[in-house]
């Protein structure tokens, strides 16, 4: 027979086996019902908007003064000083001595003032990015890390009948996430990890949405977008992580009358025009054009300074694409230098090129060189992710050669039906901020 003393035991340890299991059970259920930083996929760093269609979906696409916790998106200030840039002080001569300046005449001209109004300039994506310039330790160990929401934004308008025009024109506004003010930057870590976990939020609200499937693999238009409830989550997200402290530059691109594409990058307060990048589109005949510092900044390549896409834009290229590059530096070995045809795989490879090493125009035509000169082979250059490929939807490479568009919208004209693009190069940096996000900051 058991004492008093006995059952009191046994009923206290009862109750404590109880209680563990409870916790146990308790924290297996949070568990389930929670995710980490780990679960995030490439579209949930990546959002790309679909092409409107109507004055209603334009209407619901946030616009360049949309408002954000300290001020606007792009505040008008700031837009006015891009504008005025882009008309005034950008231009260089072509091979026949022409000038070569931003043309804001779209169609036949009758989109010139409304391109330059900010609410007509529509968010169609934005990434985030962990580790900008670059996340190989080379890089970091250079330029520092600096955490990244990227917005690109393109001026779409609507004519008295209601169609839809998207124009050929692109900003991208890097808001940046880090503690001091020169190189190398060190990264905010704690805003970053807020971000993430506020992806995370829209990840399971998008899981519970009809075209959640669609988001579990390669990089793709997000449809969800579409759902006013899921668009406005992702304006609060917008809202909340925005700065406009955080604008330190933009990156503008526009076309000439004579079809030329002209890049350049300036400075959040305008001080300094001789800091600008200008870069001029290669003609179809005699490679870079007008005032360029393309080749000149590029090194991006051991042993061989200033390798681009220029020379893929030569007339007689599909002959030379098994020729060596020819390089700067005499030092270098032919043996140890790539060829032609490896100069999109150079160039769309995160770990060699970045903004800081590699010009506008070769980030934004190793896409369609590629496809125009049917460039397959696989290289060592080549960037390689096994555990995320594919990383892209193959109907969403550009590959009409006027298509410059690494992540947003391109129509070849005003009359042409637009279309979503994300290039090669975007999907393999995607790719590449993915992995470092899951290395430096999964719980």
């Amino acid at each position: 027979m058991l004492t008093e003393k006995g059952n009191l035991s046994i009923n206290i340890s009862t109750l404590f086996f109880i209680l563990c299991a409870f916790i146990f059970i308790e924290k297996a259920a949070a568990k389930d019902n929670t995710s980490d930083i780990s679960d995030l996929s490439l579209n949930d760093i990546a959002y790309l908007w679909p092409t409107p269609k109507s004055q209603d979906d334009v209407n619901a696409l946030i616009s360049a003064d949309f408002l954000i916790n300290d001020g606007e998106l792009w505040p008008e200030e700031k837009f006015n000083d891009v504008i005025h840039f882009a008309e005034n002080k950008v231009n260089g001569k072509d091979a026949s001595g022409n000038i070569v300046k931003i043309s804001f005449v779209s169609g036949i001209g009758e989109f010139e003032g409304q391109l330059k109004e900010r609410k007509n300039w529509k968010v169609v994506g934005f990434r985030v990015d962990p580790s900008a310039p670059s996340t190989s330790p080379e890089s970091i160990k250079q330029w520092g890390s600096i955490p990244q929401i990227r917005l690109v934004l393109q001026p779409v308008t609507v004519n008295e009948s209601g169609v839809v025009t998207i124009h050929d024109m692109t900003a991208h506004l890097p808001f940046n996430f880090v503690l001091n003010t020169t190189w190398p930057f060190q990264p905010d870590k704690i805003a970053f990890e807020k971000i993430l976990n506020d992806l995370l939020i829209l990840k399971k609200s998008q899981q519970q949405m009809q075209a959640s499937s669609q988001l579990e693999g390669p990089l793709n238009v997000n449809s969800n977008l579409m759902t006013k409830n899921f668009a406005d989550q992702v304006k609060a997200f917008l809202h909340d992580n925005l700065s406009a402290n955080r604008l330190e530059f933009i990156s503008f691109m526009g076309t000439a009358n004579s079809d030329q594409w002209i890049f350049f990058n300036l400075a959040s307060n305008a001080l300094s025009p001789n800091s600008q990048l200008l870069h001029v589109k290669p003609s179809s005949t005699s490679g870079f054009v007008g005032n360029r510092i393309g080749n000149n900044i590029n090194q991006n390549f051991d042993n061989c300074n200033g390798i681009s896409t220029a020379v893929l834009f030569n007339n007689a290229i599909d002959t030379e694409l098994g020729n060596t590059v020819q390089c700067v530096d005499s030092a270098a070995t032919s043996s140890a230098l790539p060829k032609l045809q490896d100069i999109p795989n150079i160039i769309a490879n995160p770990v060699n090129s970045n903004v800081m090493n590699t010009d506008c125009v070769s980030c934004h035509t190793e896409s369609t060189r590629r496809s125009i000169l049917k460039l397959t082979t696989v290289t060592a250059d080549q960037f390689k992710l096994p555990e995320l490929e594919p990383y892209v939807m193959d109907d969403l490479f550009p590959k009409d050669k006027w298509n410059v568009r690494n992540f947003g919208w391109f129509t070849k004209d005003v009359l042409t039906d637009p279309k979503p693009i994300i290039s090669t190069r975007a999907a393999n940096e995607t790719a590449s901020s993915l992995k470092f996000i899951k290395e430096h900051y999964a719980n």
